[in-house]
């Protein structure tokens, strides 16, 4: 997972401050890519920050909205 790995360094794995919105980084069976809106994390779960739906895909790692990537 040499990838993952390279992906995963721009992006924190411990879970976030609550009421922070963040960057998400998603992974599936394709692969992993960042989430196309902003996300907060509450009570152990992941929501769209515009919507507040849950989101269902594994969350593995975020940061900061608007940070540089790469």
């Amino acid at each position: 997972m040499p990838a993952l790995d390279r992906r995963l360094a721009d992006f924190n794995t411990a879970p976030p401050p609550a009421d922070l919105q963040v960057e998400a980084l998603a992974r599936d069976k394709i692969g992993t890519y960042i989430l196309p809106f902003p996300c907060l994390y509450a009570d152990g779960r992941w929501t769209n920050a515009r919507t507040g739906l849950a989101i269902a895909a594994e969350i593995v790692g975020w940061r900061k909205a608007n940070s540089p990537s790469r």
